[in-house]
């Protein structure tokens, strides 16, 4: 039995019913926090979609009859939806979940598709059965490799095509269950999904609406972004607002037939966001190229930073005023209600946010100024490689404190006293730690190592808490971190988890988060191979202090002696009080048990079940720590009981 946290929506979490007579403002609507997705490929650590087809890469060639080399980089011709037609001398191969190191969900995957051809399954898939012409069911071991999908002798008339590949238990109900309730669940905390990553917004080259990603496409890890169908429709089915990122060579089509597309679809209580391109002050990105080019020659005032600036500016107040246009044609006076369109600056420069919102009174067409107030960037700088890699993380830890809470603090302020003598509201369109070794630093196995250590110490917890609180005490709107999910590499350690599912007890950011909101945090995850049949199930959610916490034992059999085994972080115990007496650290599986055991005996019901209370002290330094539980059922008194152990509990407590 797998147990999860299960949040409160947040409509009854986070939000209040606005007074008789007053209208609530969508900024208000959003909440404390919204979330940044983090990038869409088939390398990402998460799962979003019931057909994991949806992330599948660009096609690669590949020797029919062999797989090394991998990839032989002679060019596949492709269908206008993407669907290979490879030549008869060579296969079209595709690999889904990529290098995520065995974490993506196993078991029995669905294979759909339509047309002729040979397809074939590789590396952590292996077929299991075909059940029709175009069904195929597939065991899935993950490891590093990924699932291999492999075309070959494809008939161009009926080119193989339409391919899903179907997460384990949505075999009967992926046509109406887009969504995969592990991702669902996880991003249930936030007001807004902003969907600058998965609209590839620094870098597709979108300019028209016929350029865009469709839902037919063959994959939406694509050039141009998720479609916007799909953004839609998660909005919808989350419950969650969306902040939209136009592309920053998108002409006035696109914007008009994308805000359309938004306005007529998206469910009208939820908030809407809209943006010009990101971080078009940043003079690394494309955006700013395109900014500056536009803004010269336009014969725009001051240096050619300041005429980009001022380009950029006008350009956002006219895809808002699209916007709004058509979010007028649908609701009317009452656009408002829904539509914020954002103006974004430089965090770490005042000087952007006065530019860009005086330029042509620009403020008084926008809603909200969007910074990022970023911490820990010296960190990366290649000038302080030493310093970083040598300096105890507990010390980094105390400097991120007095940074947060000091120059940070002050910085935000700062842009809120600008945005609000123009009228407008301070929100964060990014947020948090910014350790990423840059220059010199960027291959430096050391010094990426020390940074994803700091990320993964738990004094990180108490950084966020520190800088949540700092930036809410400055009266600022909503903090969006930066990002979701994410693997730690050599670019940096943005995701607040590493991947989908990873324990708050492993998230120190994401943990901190989770506090920030006020929300329950503890949650108790099965694992292991249990003996005899013997499962490990529970109830409640395992907060410091609660009582209302159970775990049960299932498989049994009638009135069979049963005692519940405990361990702590490593091999610390918890002190858990429970009904029980016993000093044993516990096991991983039913092979490996090992101990003493001062425990007296439980005993199953006629049905060889068991339920018993587990009261967790109420103490603050518990909170984050993980408790294995197993149960281990036979015959007491004989040293290693016959039945041997159940599957285990892993319990991170919240609080």
């Amino acid at each position: 039995m797998l147990t999860k946290l299960c949040l409160l929506p947040l409509a009854v979490a986070l939000l209040a019913a606005a007074p008789a007579g007053a209208q609530e403002s969508p900024i208000d609507r959003v909440g404390p926090l919204a979330i940044n997705l983090d990038e869409f490929e088939f390398y990402s650590p998460y799962w979003p979609f019931t057909d994991a087809f949806k992330s599948a890469r660009p096609w690669i060639s590949q020797a029919i009859d062999n797989e090394e080399p991998f990839n032989t980089f002679e060019t596949i011709p492709v269908t206008s939806e993407g669907w290979p037609l490879p030549p008869s001398n060579l296969a079209a191969v595709n690999v889904l979940f990529r290098e995520l190191d065995f974490l993506y969900p196993e078991g029995v995957y669905t294979v759909f598709w339509e047309g002729s051809g040979t397809v074939e399954f590789t590396l952590d898939g292996t077929l299991i059965e075909t059940v029709a012409p175009g069904h195929a069911r597939i065991d899935v071991e993950p490891t590093w490799e990924g699932i291999g999908i492999k075309l070959y002798n494809v008939n161009p008339a009926d080119p193989v095509r339409h391919i899903r590949v179907i997460m384990p238990g949505f075999e009967s109900t992926w046509t109406t269950q887009t969504f995969h309730p592990d991702f669902l669940h996880e991003i249930e905390p936030f007001g807004v999904l902003r969907f600058m990553q998965w609209q590839e917004t620094n870098f597709a080259p979108t300019v028209d609406w016929s350029e865009r990603t469709t839902p037919a496409d063959y994959s939406q890890a694509a050039e141009h972004g998720v479609a916007v169908e799909y953004l839609v429709e998660l909005c919808n089915t989350a419950d969650q607002g969306g902040w939209f990122s136009m592309p920053y060579l998108a002409n006035d089509t696109f914007v008009r037939e994308f805000a359309k597309y938004v306005a007529q679809n998206m469910e009208p209580e939820l908030p809407v966001f809209i943006e010009y391109s990101n971080e078009v002050w940043n003079q690394d990105f494309l955006a700013y190229d395109h900014a500056e080019q536009q803004g010269a020659l336009a014969g725009l005032p001051g240096t050619a930073y300041e005429q980009a600036l001022r380009w950029y500016s006008q350009r956002a107040v006219q895809i808002g005023e699209i916007w709004r246009q058509e979010f007028e044609a649908v609701d009317g006076p009452a656009w408002s209600d829904r539509l914020v369109r954002a103006m974004g600056a430089q965090h770490a420069n005042t000087f952007t946010s006065e530019t860009v919102l005086d330029h042509n009174g620009a403020a008084g067409q926008v809603d909200v100024l969007a910074t990022a107030p970023y911490f820990g960037f010296a960190y990366g700088d290649p000038a302080n490689t030493v310093s970083t890699v040598n300096t105890p993380i507990p010390q980094i830890i105390e400097d991120l404190l007095v940074e947060v809470q000091g120059p940070v603090a002050a910085k935000v302020a700062e842009h809120v006293a600008i945005a609000s003598a123009r009228n407008v509201e301070l929100i964060a369109y990014e947020g948090g730690q910014h350790m990423n070794a840059r220059g010199s630093g960027f291959n430096n196995p050391v010094l990426v190592d020390k940074l994803a250590a700091i990320n993964r110490d738990p004094g990180m917890f108490d950084v966020y808490v520190a800088y949540l609180n700092a930036w809410d005490q400055t009266g600022a709107g909503f903090m969006t971190p930066y990002s979701f999910i994410g693997p730690y590499s050599d670019y940096g350690s943005w995701g607040h988890k590493e991947t989908l599912g990873q324990p708050l007890g492993e998230a120190h950011k994401f943990r901190a988060l989770i506090n920030y909101l006020g929300l329950p945090s503890g949650e108790a995850v099965t694992y292991g191979n249990g003996c005899q049949n013997l499962k490990i199930g529970s109830f409640g959610v395992p907060l410091i202090g609660a009582t209302d916490f159970f775990v049960s034992l299932s498989g049994g059999g009638s009135k069979v002696p049963a005692q519940l085994l405990i361990s702590g972080n490593g091999a610390d115990y918890l002190g858990i009080p429970l009904p029980i007496d016993l000093s044993f650290v516990g096991a991983l599986d039913c092979d490996l048990l090992v101990g003493n055991f001062n425990a007296t005996v439980l005993e199953t019901n006629p049905a060889g079940n068991l339920l018993t209370q587990v009261q967790i002290p109420n103490d603050p330094g518990l909170i984050g720590k993980t408790a294995y539980l197993q149960w281990t059922s036979g015959v007491a008194g004989f040293g290693l009981l016959e039945l041997g152990l159940s599957t285990g509990l892993a319990v991170t407590i919240g609080g």
